[in-house]
């Protein structure tokens, strides 16, 4: 997330300096599973474990969203690193006076995050252990996902979903 503070949100065209500016390891998927990261007991042998799926570019970007996972003991084994496209991000403009924001979201390697069913399968396998899945409108083909998730794992999969963001 790359976060400007400006006192009003500029009119178009306008050049407008902004109070002050910052950057977050964000995105509602990596959010939603360092929460459940946290919440997890953090034993070598813990029946539960935490894990995310997803697609991150080869930059910056994406090493430093990978490692935020990592240290908070995430399994990432199944993010894929995708050369030469850059990882997804989010340009917020929050107005100061108002508390109101301003989201643009550009998908960068979110938006190669679909899946056939082959590497579904391969992901979830038929015998795999009981788990609970997350998902947030952020990437595509996530409703296909969870279609073929009720249909084929509906005993071994609990899916949480996050309709946001809603358009």
């Amino acid at each position: 997330d790359l976060v400007s503070y400006p006192e009003r949100i500029p009119e178009a065209g306008e050049t407008f300096a902004a109070n002050s500016f910052e950057t977050h390891i964000g995105g509602k998927g990596l959010t939603q599973t360092i929460s459940l990261a946290k919440l997890s007991p953090h034993v070598e042998d813990s029946p539960i474990k935490v894990r995310i799926i997803g697609k991150v570019g080869d930059d910056q970007f994406g090493k430093e969203l990978v490692g935020a996972l990592e240290e908070q003991n995430v399994d990432v084994k199944d993010v894929e690193v995708i050369e030469d496209v850059r990882s997804g991000v989010a340009v917020i403009i929050v107005e100061k006076s108002t508390g109101e924001n301003r989201i643009l979201i550009t998908a960068g390697a979110n938006g190669e995050t679909k899946y056939s069913t082959d590497e579904l399968v391969s992901l979830f396998p038929p015998d795999s252990e009981r788990e609970v899945v997350v998902f947030q409108n952020e990437i595509p083909g996530t409703i296909d996902t969870i279609k073929w998730l009720k249909e084929n794992r509906a005993e071994n999969i609990e899916v949480v979903y996050n309709p946001s963001p809603y358009s």
